[in-house]
């Protein structure tokens, strides 16, 4: 494939059995989306709802964001969660006043599994924001 010239029905065939059936499924993933449409017509009917389910779930886990993502938007001060807030406080309690790492480390301890009380959430919140506030929030 790249000598000008659409590749055959068989010179495709050939190239996709060149390759660990457990792989097809990634490798055809991998092609630009013109290659995809070309192999898309010699595969069979369950091999192509194989593959767009295939592309669906690489869909699904690229918009689920990774712990260093979700952290990073936190120290960034960008955070949604009570529970990202608290891990970045608790991460940099040295940085933070005495009686706000006293707060934050005592809700950390009493919560169980990110369940805060309206209460705790409030602190929380209190305190993120006078550390981690983004410019241009209120």
């Amino acid at each position: 494939m790249g000598s000008g010239r659409p590749p055959t029905p068989d010179e495709l065939r050939s190239e996709l059995e060149a390759i660990p059936r457990e792989d097809r499924l990634e490798f055809l993933a991998n092609l630009p989306r013109d290659q995809q449409v070309a192999f898309k017509r010699i595969l069979p009917p369950d091999a192509i709802e194989k593959l767009i389910a295939h592309l669906n779930r690489r869909v699904q886990r690229s918009k689920v964001p990774s712990r260093e993502q979700w952290l990073a938007e936190a120290r960034a001060g960008r955070a949604a969660s009570p529970d990202a807030m608290i891990e970045v406080l608790l991460a940099s309690d040295t940085k933070l006043r005495p009686k706000d790492a006293m707060w934050i480390k005592r809700i950390a301890d009493t919560a169980s599994a990110g369940a805060f009380s309206r209460k705790q959430e409030e602190v929380i919140r209190s305190i993120y924001a006078r550390y981690f506030r983004s410019p241009g929030q209120p």
